[in-house]
Formats: C-alpha cells, sequence, structure tokens
C-alpha cells in the first residue's frame, strides 16, 4: 500500500478471523486492503490482508458535520505466528470486554 493510500483507524471486535476498523471518512476503498495494528501491551506489529465484509458511512450525533466510516475485516492472509498471537490475545482478553459490553448493555 502506497503512503497515499494509507488511513489510520481504530481497531474494535476484534476476533481471531476479523475486526471493525473506525475512521473518519475519505471515499470509497478497495474490497481486500492491507492491515498494519498492534495489540496494547504486545510489543509486535501484526501484519495481514483483509477482505471487507461490511461499510457504512455515517454521520455522527450532535450536528458534526463530518462523515465517519466503519468497517468489518475478515481476515485472510497473515503469518502464522501473527495469527497464533492474534488468536491468543483475543482468548485472553476477549472474556474481560464481554462483561463490559454486559454492562454496558444493562446500563442501558
Amino acid at each position: 500500500m502506497s503512503a497515499s493510500k494509507e488511513r489510520y483507524a481504530l481497531v474494535s471486535d476484534l476476533s481471531p478471523t476479523g475486526l471493525r476498523l473506525h475512521r473518519p471518512y475519505r471515499g470509497a476503498q478497495s474490497p481486500v486492503i492491507q492491515l498494519e495494528f498492534d495489540l496494547p501491551g504486545i510489543d509486535e506489529v501484526i501484519w495481514a490482508k483483509g477482505e471487507v465484509c461490511f461499510d457504512h458511512v455515517w454521520r455522527p450525533p450532535g450536528g458534526n458535520p463530518r462523515l465517519l466510516q466503519t468497517t468489518g475485516v475478515r481476515l485472510t492472509a497473515a503469518a502464522s505466528g501473527h495469527l497464533k498471537l492474534l488468536r491468543d490475545y483475543t482468548l485472553e482478553y476477549a472474556p474481560r470486554y464481554n462483561r463490559y459490553a454486559e454492562r454496558r448493555a444493562f446500563q442501558r
């Protein structure tokens, strides 16, 4: 990916097979994307290729004129060591995040 196509994003809903990206909208993108991301507390950058499963452009509430984009990505390729690191990380931390999601759901 060339530097002109580089886009910074926040990652959420991480699993061993995919993730969700959140970022400012900057136009259409390819259905296949190259990813480079790190995991909190892990001192290694993960490189992967992914296929866009869904892409949603939306405007945040409150009159903000800036469009945002949320994209679901299914991982299609990565080094086996990176896939193992991702799997181990999500299995270790997923229960913590689920409890947080449950608390948030009951607060509403």
